[in-house]
């Protein structure tokens, strides 16, 4: 597979090159369809039965909201990423029957129950895992998929999740305002023109304030 770039602040944008096949980070059976917002809260498992993961590790998604060129990111308020801006997501629940479907319960959840997106208009980008300064181990504090969202319904209000959700310009992004990692693989997410997936592993340093390392490669990806 093809190397995108180890990590380098100064030159965030990746080749636009198409993506070689690869082996999966891990895989899923095809995504069944998401339940609609009445019944997003209901507990009983349906005909679809949530896909095996081959991943230990705990798996979360994150969906960045597009529209006329401005992107959709609110204040975080809790957890990793308290008080700095980020996409809408969070981990998945026993009661999900697939990443897509914990991608469209948090979106809707975590933006007051305002935007609606359909697993199938969902457009997957790329799968990153991170690891803590204190991780020595081959499993990731954290496996992430994310996902750009283009057609969707509703509008987003402030949560005890996430607060004063804003549209910024593509070309504006705040990114001193981000995660210390955001501004190198979210240019790469947002890169449409490359349609291939690809992962990612990012270790944070101590105070997790900054990268220590990473890198990014194209790969296939089932999410």
């Amino acid at each position: 597979m093809d190397a995108i770039s180890m990590r380098n602040s100064s030159n965030p944008n990746p080749p636009k090159n198409s993506s070689k096949e690869g082996s999966f980070l891990y895989k899923t059976y095809p995504h069944s369809p998401c339940p609609t917002p009445k019944n997003l809260y209901s507990n009983k498992r349906t005909m679809h039965q949530k896909p095996h993961i081959m991943k230990k590790n705990p798996l979360a998604t994150v969906v960045f909201v597009i529209h006329h060129g401005q992107i959709l990111l609110a204040i975080k308020m809790k957890k990793v990423g308290a008080g700095l801006l980020n996409g809408y997501g969070g981990k998945e629940k026993s009661s999900d029957i697939s990443l897509r479907h914990t991608a469209c319960r948090e979106l809707f959840e975590e933006s007051g129950e305002g935007i609606w997106v359909e697993p199938e208009n969902l457009v997957p980008r790329c799968l990153i895992d991170f690891y803590f300064f204190d991780n020595h181990t081959d499993e990731p504090n954290w496996s992430v998929a994310f996902y750009l969202a283009f057609d969707f319904t509703g509008t987003a209000s402030t949560t005890g999740e996430m607060a004063n959700p804003t549209w910024y310009p593509l070309d504006m992004i705040p990114y001193d305002q981000m995660l210390p990692a955001d501004q190198e693989f979210i240019p790469k997410i947002l890169d449409t023109e490359n349609k291939g997936t690809f992962r990612g592993i990012v270790r944070f340093s101590k105070d997790g304030k900054s990268v220590l390392s990473s890198e990014y490669e194209y790969a296939p990806l089932e999410i």
